[in-house]
């Protein structure tokens, strides 16, 4: 019959009966159906096999609906279920030939066109599926999936070849239905043009599986046409699944793969994570308006959204349901529910298990125990694909888990869940059952990782002492990792509603996290928790006022207990308590059970905040105390205007004579012995007394230590501006000096940074990107900005100097090394050392198997920092290294003030 299909066949209602007889005899699933006939299908092409298509699992199931299948494709499916096609088929329901070119399964264009309307099909499928979950009725599933204004991509997200675009969403925000709506218009595109770029969508596990990224691609694209001529659009879901040393690779593949094939753009999908915050260009999804989460509600839940439905929601779940996930489930519990209204995230997710499992009369105890099972493997071997048996020893013991739908048969006795929050919501119920297996997972960094999102919904919505239980460990040995941990955990999922226990157990919550934070942070401590000499939390003062709590650390000399009320007279200003109880702290805590656990932090953060106001921490550092020294030094030189120094520029300085520092050093210290400070403005006022003294103290230490060398000058640290080339900053440099001044600086900064997190934040170190590279290799490249034309006529300019660098991390007991290399003509080092920059952050699990597994080598590219030109640039760049670090542990707005460098 070569040149057309034959008849179109279907099932007869007896032979509908008869095919799922044989389908229960001969296999587990239908999805194992389709692979024994792909697989049968392959097996017969032999040395072909490379362009044959398989059958879906679409196809599948239009056979056994007893939708008209063509002939060829509906004996064979009867064959593989070992029936005679004559004995099931719907003689009377035959459909005439159709002509077309070819129906061979290895034939273009036609194989081609059956293939897409398969992937196409397949693409709905996992839409009806996915939406299933949150409303109950296949119907509405249906309605919604072909609803393409739902799940439609952010207007600034296109196929443009050429590109790489990261798409960043919260849990719930719809990125993979985003991903699959792409998919839907590259099928769309490829069956109206049989020359335009061939549609690959590739989850989380297949490109895990399929190394490298290429040959991932090459086998989807497989009998849909030449992606190295053609192009592909190519989308990864789910890069927040992988670790970060897979992440980066992948990122740096999908870079190489629009770069070498034409016509192809590469689309990825990822929750936000501290991986992507580095990651240029990213695209992210935004939340739904109020307006567009009612109108989701009111089409699925059939009700209007009126005063009276909404007035009893929390604030979390007003929220929530700016995320479609939950805005879907909203709407089925205002369909089924007559209770009142859900608090959270967390009690609409119970409810939805609940119901789910009631629609298909499970046994709720049995159930729980297996999802949790389940959620558990799942998150332990860092995927979603779990063999059935590893789950329940029989079919009949999972079945009510599959007809509820919270759980779905991927392929032969492979089993997940149809969505990752469910997967971490049962993980996270485990921890209840046994909340020392985290004393496991501080042991292994990669699990704890793994493990990430289930603790972060349990400290949201367990109480104080079980989240005690799992975050006092983790708190010790990770407070990084803790850290990051609480802060996300207690914003998002908790009920609204909790009250505060009574003052006493305020009291004994707030000293139970603190004192797990003073044994994490270490030596920190000293500077930032309100602590005893011998290490243990100081007494704590309470009062509560319904929701508002007074809070206040005892100073006094009394042998107090742990935790005791407050007194109440402390703002009577002849009051002796003040004076025992400095500082009253008066707040709302978070709503969360576990609030304690974030009070503390924040408390410790404002306390690390104000410390990081000037670079004042006390380290033996080489950089840091002769650029101190040289700041004080120019400080006394404008003091001293009588001074012929002081009609030089600052940058015109190369030395100061140590008689004149001494001079008024000496008469600075005189005048402290009577108490009477003498204020330097460049360095103090009368409120930083503290901060001049410290500058002052590394000066006296530095001119003893010149003295007794027998030397005369103080000298400027570094290589100074050419003051004959330019008055303004960078501009009084030629290449080869700012050159040199970048060697010296940057190894400086380097070897001060590196002791600062040695001295004060060691155990932050596994959680602070740069600081974990050291010892580092820096590698970096000067470049000068392309000249600007002189004004009127005059010669042309340069503007500006480039400098792009990255760090190499080098065996703990090496020193920091400098290679910076100069370059007439820029050009970015992320494409020059692309390859080298990849391998480093793999060198990084290597040299640091302690850090935190999403640390990357992030490129640090753009302009010198203004501060490099300044009085102490080593300084300035060790303590903004040392503030972006921080930051990405405790957060964006924990450290806005700008360090005092002037």
């Amino acid at each position: 019959m070569a040149g057309q299909v034959g008849r179109s066949l279907k099932l007869s209602t007896e032979g509908i009966k008869k095919a799922n007889q044989a389908l229960a005899n001969s296999f587990v699933t239908k999805s194992d159906l389709a692979t024994h006939i792909s697989n049968s299908r392959t097996k017969k092409k032999g040395a072909s096999a490379r362009n044959t298509t398989g059958i879906s699992r679409t196809t599948i199931d239009e056979f056994f609906d007893g939708t008209p299948k063509n002939a060829n494709i509906f004996k064979e499916i009867c064959a593989a279920l070992k029936l005679k096609w004559q004995d099931v088929a719907d003689v009377a329901g035959r459909c005439e030939p159709q002509p077309l070119a070819s129906f061979s399964v290895n034939s273009q264009p036609s194989n081609r066109l059956i293939r897409l309307e398969e992937l196409k099909r397949e693409s709905r499928a996992w839409c009806i599926e996915r939406f299933r979950i949150a409303v109950s009725s296949k119907e509405e599933a249906e309605s919604l999936a072909d609803d393409l204004s739902i799940g439609s991509p952010p207007s600034n997200l296109r196929l443009d070849p050429g590109k790489v675009s990261l798409v960043v969403g919260e849990l719930g925000i719809g990125k993979t239905l985003i991903a699959q709506r792409l998919f839907q218009q590259a099928i769309q595109q490829a069956q109206e043009s049989p020359n335009t770029a061939i549609p690959v969508y590739l989850e989380s596990w297949q490109w895990r599986q399929e190394r490298p990224l290429k040959k991932a691609v090459e086998a989807a694209a497989d009998g849909l046409g030449n992606p190295k001529t053609q192009g592909a659009i190519v989308i990864l879901d789910g890069l927040d699944e992988v670790d970060t040393i897979l992440a980066s690779k992948v990122l740096s593949e999908a870079h190489r793969l629009v770069e070498g094939w034409g016509n192809t753009t590469v689309i990825i999908t990822s929750r936000p994570t501290q991986y992507t915050d580095d990651v240029q260009g990213k695209i992210i999804v935004p939340l739904l308006s109020q307006e567009q989460a009612y109108a989701l509600i009111e089409r699925v839940s059939k009700l209007q959204m009126t005063a009276m439905i909404c007035s009893g929601w929390t604030e979390s779940i007003r929220d929530a349901i700016r995320r479609p996930l939950f805005a879907l489930i909203v709407a089925r519990y205002l369909r089924r529910a007559d209770e009142k209204a859900p608090r959270s995230k967390g009690e609409l997710l119970w409810w939805l298990v609940e119901d789910a499992l009631k629609q298909v009369n499970a046994d709720p105890r049995n159930c729980d125990q297996l999802l949790k099972r389940l959620a558990m493997l799942c998150v332990e071997c860092g995927g979603d694909r779990i063999r059935a048996t590893d789950v329940a020893p029989t079919k009949d013991a999972l079945k009510p888990l599959l007809d509820s739908r919270l759980v779905v048969e991927r392929s032969r006795g492979i089993i997940s869940f149809p969505l990752p929050i469910l997967t971490e919501w049962f993980a996270a119920q485990s921890l209840a059952d046994d909340p020392s297996k985290v004393e496991n997972l501080v042991s292994d960094p990669q699990q704890l990782e793994n493990w990430r999102y289930p603790l972060t919904i349990a400290t949201a919505t367990f109480g104080h002492e079980l989240v005690s239980k799992l975050l006092v460990p983790i708190a010790k040995k990770y407070p990084a990792f803790a850290a990051e941990i609480v802060r996300e955990g207690t914003t998002r999922w908790g009920d609204e509603q909790v009250p505060l226990p009574s003052p006493r157990k305020c009291g004994q919550q707030i000293q139970t996290a603190m004192q797990a934070w003073i044994e994490g942070v270490g030596s920190l401590a000293e500077l930032i928790a309100p602590i005893r000499q011998d290490g243990t939390v100081k007494p704590i003062g309470v009062r509560t006022h319904g929701t508002r709590i007074e809070v206040a650390w005892y100073e006094g000399s009394e042998n107090l207990q742990n935790v005791v009320d407050l007194p109440l007279d402390l703002n009577w200003s002849g009051s002796q308590e003040r004076y025992k109880w400095p500082r009253v702290m008066t707040s709302r805590p978070g709503h969360e059970s576990a609030w304690a656990w974030r009070w503390t932090l924040d408390q410790l953060v404002k306390n690390l905040s104000r410390q990081l106001e000037s670079p004042t921490l006390l380290v033996d550092s080489e950089p840091l105390i002769r650029e101190a020294a040289w700041r004080a030094a120019l400080a006394i030189v404008k003091y001293r205007s009588n001074s012929r120094l002081t009609t030089l520029k600052w940058w015109e300085l190369d030395e100061v004579p140590l008689v004149q520092i001494e001079a008024t050093l000496s008469e600075i210290e005189a005048q402290a012995k009577l108490n009477c400070n003498v204020i330097l403005p460049d360095i103090g006022n009368s409120f930083r007394i503290k901060e001049q003294q410290y500058y002052l103290n590394q000066l006296r230490k530095e001119v003893n230590r010149l003295q007794s060398l027998g030397e005369s000058a103080l000298q400027n640290p570094w290589p100074n501006i050419n003051p004959t080339l330019c008055e303004s900053r960078g501009q009084g440099y030629t290449l080869e000096r700012l050159h040199i001044r970048a060697e010296k600086v940057y190894k400086g900064a380097l070897d001060a940074y590196q002791l600062i997190v040695n001295t004060w934040f060691k155990q932050l170190i596994p959680g602070l990107p740069i600081a974990a590279m050291l010892p580092a290799r820096l590698v970096g490249e000067i470049s000068a900005s392309p000249p600007n034309p002189g004004p009127f006529g005059s010669p042309p300019y340069l503007d500006w100097f480039l400098f792009d660098w990255f760090l190499e991390p080098l065996p703990e007991n090496a020193k920091n090394k400098i290679e910076i290399a100069i370059n007439e003509h820029y050009i970015p080092l992320v494409e020059t050392h692309r390859g080298k920059i990849d391998f480093s952050s793999k060198q990084l699990s290597l040299l640091r198997p302690n850090s935190a597994i999403w640390i990357r080598n992030v490129p640090h590219d753009g302009n010198f920092d203004d501060n490099f030109f300044r009085h102490i640039p080593a300084t300035a760049l060790a303590y903004s290294w040392l503030q972006k670090d921080l930051i990405k542990i405790f957060g964006l707005g924990s450290f806005s003030r700008r360090i005092r460098l002037d």
